[in-house]
């Protein structure tokens, strides 16, 4: 007879475990955990248990700060050592290049409550007495590194959520899932199955094998990697305390002080995918053979750091897979396309991850929608082209540069590139198009100019590429830029009940027939999903367009049944979109159409389908530039012959071919936000300037209406900023002071090369959001300038935009 649960987790291991616990805190005790072998078996006993508090991402920052917490808060309740130890690190540096890494990493750690500290060569030496500290520039301390037992932090969590009710299956292999009568039948092996309402698939590097029982794929694959720990040294028993960890970034690898020895862990330049089709179903705890000879570079490496391996025996080799994502990072949420079935899985750094990660996806489960922003890490950020290759490619790259890249702004990875490209890429290619990805599309960056490398180049200063993304930016301005926008998200809405889904959905009111409309997507908290371009070509049809990066996420979330006659397309692949700005953008529209382009004709928002000879084109009359613009949405087949008659019509009136950076500067100056950096799910329409698109009084039960209600007076919102920054702008994730004492910090930044400023978006408590406020921003080390500005410095009478 099967059992019924609430929810299922497949996976004993950190996250696992850590899901079960978040779920019972939270109230969710009908729960069962299914473990194939034993809790921890798979990559979390063979873990080296290091970490710290700071991430590239904001996200993952988070979990590692709330793992933190948790396992000391663990210990504290266990009343029993769990193998916690809080040394504090140096990640060190012999490349002056990475001060401006470790500027930027001390002033985001300010916008996340987290402390660092650059250090010279000196005070090193007096923290880390076994480091050599010879040809370093610098090190970056953290204070909360450290490492940590995975047996005990992991079986701390399980005990934990054991007693509040949850139930714990050991030898539970799963072999299959399926859908019966609205829940997920889980077949195992042996035993009696199992009857879930939701099933959590936390199974690590056997997660992929669980997501192919329920008929899908996962872009995870098996890295292995080594780690050495030493025999016990005397030196190392003498030490007044215990050794920092050192991260070395130019000689890839780890190290740290075992109770009386020392272990080191390389990332090679050539690490090797294991099994990437497949792990072989007896495999649990077991280790790989050694092999010393492929981690050689790092352990001399290691040795000329810390000499003291030079004289250490090795005790023992751990070597065992971790798993892999193309971007190294997890995937947690919902399961594109499979209802009530979670993903948390995918971690290569899951135990410092781990606590954070089953927090997140419990409040998801819980309450419908997290405080923080799911995007880094939501599972629909990958599409299909996600195959195994594609996903090995891109996990070598990522495991062989963990430490040693330098994190460049815009810097773009390079394996398996292309995956998706458009019709008109190679001809862009020979425009002299240099390419960035987005959700596995090849996208214009910038265009070089003849005799110009189409190369970028490294810098956190405004690298040489800032000169022709300025003149792309200034054509757009003075005469006409085309931008190929292929990457949007596109979906079609068709049926009876068009109208109705759409009110259903969206915050605002459906437009009429004829014209087009902003519509914002919120979760269950009231935060922006996404936003969207809605035209209304029909009584019954929409068309729908919204950021390419957000497109798998939005995709389920958009088919959500709502029980109305509806038929919804995923239409992405099926129009290419041209976009004209600027001043002469409707002169050359003119000349590519019979029909009437004047303001009377085509408004501002109009969407009609026109007719340009070769094909007819629904063209939008809208532009993220903040200018005079149309979007041309044309049917794939017609993209590439279009593409070259606009840029022939083009040359009487200035055209230039602009690129992603261009549109990014064009829109500050607009003092427009941008969905994913300056909005996302952490803030809402209302935060945003945006609750001109909330409709409260319309009789539709749209996602986050209540949330909405009650979220009319924000404390805090977004603002655009002027900075006096002479050489750099900002990114995003900087912080803000006013008057000495941490504000808030920038979303999002650039220059307004029109304009002549530096800008930016800042989040602001609403005080500080006035007019002329000035504040200060801290840029690589520096407090620079800013000031709250009243009005966008591009026309912010909208005359060009809607005249």
């Amino acid at each position: 007879m099967a059992d019924h649960v609430q929810v299922a987790i497949i996976g004993g291991g950190v996250v696992g475990c850590s899901t079960l616990l978040h779920l019972a805190e939270a109230g969710w005790r009908d729960t069962l955990l299914l473990e194939k072998n034993v809790l921890t078996a798979g990559s979390t006993w063979h873990a080296a248990g290091n970490g710290g508090a700071w991430s590239g991402s904001t996200l993952i920052t988070r979990f590692m700060k709330h793992s933190l917490a948790l396992y000391r808060q663990l210990e504290r309740e266990a009343g029993q050592p769990l193998g916690l130890h809080q040394p504090g690190s140096f990640t060190v540096t012999s490349n002056p290049a990475r001060l401006d890494e470790f500027r930027r990493q001390v002033a985001r750690g300010k916008t996340l409550g987290l402390e660092f500290k650059i250090c010279g060569p000196r005070e090193m030496r007096e923290r880390a007495p076994l480091m050599d500290t010879a040809g370093l520039v610098a090190g970056i301390w953290d204070p909360l590194h450290g490492h940590f037992d995975p047996s005990s932090v992991t079986n701390a969590m399980a005990s934990k959520a054991r007693g509040l009710g949850a139930k714990i299956r050991q030898g539970a292999k799963v072999t299959g899932l399926s859908r019966e009568n609205g829940l997920w039948r889980i077949e195992v092996e042996g035993q009696d199955p199992v009857l879930a309402e939701h099933v959590v698939n936390a199974a690590g590097q056997w997660a992929p094998e669980i997501a192919r029982l329920a008929g899908s794929n996962l872009p995870i694959v098996p890295m292995l990697h080594q780690y050495v720990v030493t025999e016990q040294m005397d030196e190392v028993a003498a030490l007044a305390s215990e050794h920092p960890v050192i991260r070395d970034r130019e000689g890839s690898f780890y190290f740290r002080q075992e109770r009386n020895s020392l272990l080191v862990g390389p990332y090679e330049a050539k690490p090797l995918p294991w099994m990437t089709r497949g792990i072989p179903p007896e495999f649990g705890q077991e280790l790989l053979p050694e092999d010393m000879e492929r981690i050689e570079d790092g352990m001399v490496a290691a040795m000329s750091r810390v000499p003291l391996l030079e004289r250490a025996g090795i005790a023992r080799v751990v070597h065992g897979p971790i798993p892999y994502t193309p971007d190294e990072r997890p995937l947690i949420g919902p399961h594109p396309g499979l209802p009530n079935m979670w993903l948390n899985c995918g971690t290569a750094i899951g135990i410092i991850q781990g606590g954070g990660m089953g927090r997140f996806l419990a409040e998801w489960m819980v309450e419908g929608a997290t405080e923080w922003n799911p995007m880094a890490c939501h599972p629909g950020r990958f599409g299909d082209y996600a195959t195994v290759e594609y996903t090995t490619a891109r996990a070598i790259e990522a495991y062989a540069e963990h430490y040693a890249e330098v994190p460049f702004p815009g810097l773009e990875g390079r394996a398996g590139r292309p995956a998706r490209t458009g019709m008109i890429y190679d001809q862009q290619k020979a425009d002299g198009a240099v390419f960035g990805v987005v959700n596995g599309w090849e996208r214009p960056l910038w265009f070089a100019p003849e005799g110009v490398e189409p190369v970028d180049s490294n810098s956190f200063q405004r690298p040489e590429s800032f000169r022709y993304v300025g003149a792309e930016h200034i054509a757009c301005r003075e005469a006409v830029a085309l931008f190929d926008m292929s990457i949007f998200g596109k979906y079609c809405v068709t049926g009876p009940d068009a109208a109705r889904w759409y009110e259903r959905t969206f915050t605002g009111r459906v437009p009429k027939e004829g014209r087009s409309t902003l519509a914002l997507l919120c979760n269950a908290k009231g935060g922006i999903m996404g936003d969207f371009a809605a035209a209304r070509l029909a009584e019954d049809q929409l068309y729908i367009v919204g950021a390419g990066g957000g497109e798998g996420m939005h995709w389920d979330m958009l088919r959500s049944d709502l029980g109305l006659d509806v038929q919804i397309s995923r239409d992405t692949t099926r129009f290419g979109v041209l976009h004209i700005a600027g001043p002469r953008a409707r002169a050359l529209l003119g000349n590519l159409v019979a029909e009437d382009v004047s303001n009377e004709a085509l408004p501002f928002l109009a969407a009609r389908h026109l007719d340009f000879g070769l094909c007819k084109a629904l063209v939008i009359r809208v532009s993220f530039s903040g200018d005079l613009g149309y979007e041309i949405h044309v049917p794939t087949e017609f993209h590439r012959a279009l593409y070259a008659r606009v840029k022939k019509a083009g040359k009487a009136h200035g055209l230039r071919l602009a690129g992603g950076r261009a549109l990014h500067s064009l829109r500050l100056e607009k003092g427009w936000y941008l969905w994913g950096h300056d909005v996302n799910a952490e803030v809402t329409p209302y935060q945003a300037g945006l609750g001109w698109l909330v409709s409260l009084k319309k009789d539709a039960d749209f996602p986050g209406r209540k949330a909405l209600e009650a979220a009319q007076d924000p404390d805090q919102s977004l603002c655009l900023l002027q900075v006096e920054a002479q050489d750099s702008d900002c990114l995003g994730g900087e912080p803000l002071f006013h008057k000495d004492a941490y504000a808030g910090q920038v979303t999002s930044g650039g220059y307004g090369h029109f304009t002549g400023q530096s800008l930016a978006i800042g989040w602001l408590p609403a005080p500080l959001t006035a007019a002329g406020t000035r504040l200060e921003v801290e840029l690589y080390g520096a407090r620079i300038a800013a000031h709250v500005l009243k009005k966008p410095p591009f026309d912010p009478q909208d005359t060009r935009l809607r005249g």
